[in-house]
């Protein structure tokens, strides 16, 4: 069985060890599915190029569709990542979206879903990057599984354990 079979039978099997990203409520809470492809035509490269002006429109699209939480597509092959160099490189540009990304209001307590330990930290300030980052390491039956938390505050990278209490069942 290939990684991919073992991580969604480790899922099926051990779904009572799974835990909240977010305190999301299902029967009070909307989230408003992001599209950042280039079928999106409403967000053109002016928007998408300027990061506060990126930021109005995704509180926007929140706030007009009383939406608590934003959510982004794994798998997406997103335009977006041209808008930086640190991304859009000559020899292999990404565009391909690896994760799935969660909108929320600053200061929202992130909570790991799985138990882990922190693996790495940093500030990526590049354009367009993650800003600061903690990135989790899952040992799964025998499978290794990786989650990263990005645009977080900077504060949180100054003590990430103590930034990162909030996550559930980190080893220390």
């Amino acid at each position: 069985m290939d990684a991919a079979a073992r991580l969604a039978a480790y899922f099926t099997d051990n779904q009572g060890v799974i835990g909240k990203v977010v305190d999301y409520n299902a029967v009070s809470d909307r989230l408003y599915y992001f599209n950042l492809t280039a079928s999106n035509t409403e967000l053109d490269a002016d928007t998408f190029s300027d990061t506060t002006r990126f930021s109005h429109w995704i509180s926007k699209k929140l706030s007009d569709n009383d939406c608590r939480y934003g959510i982004g597509g794994y798998m997406e092959h997103r335009t977006i990542y041209a808008r930086s160099a640190h991304f859009d490189t000559d020899d292999e540009p990404r565009r391909l979206h690896l994760g799935v990304d969660i909108w929320a209001a600053a200061g929202t307590p992130v909570y790991s879903p799985l138990h882990g330990k922190i693996h790495s930290f940093k500030d990526n300030d590049n354009f367009g990057d993650y800003g600061p980052t903690i990135s989790l390491e899952h040992q799964l039956d025998n499978l290794t599984l990786y989650t990263l938390y990005g645009h977080l505050s900077r504060d949180t990278l100054a003590s990430p354990l103590a930034g990162m209490k909030e996550l559930a069942a980190l080893e220390q």
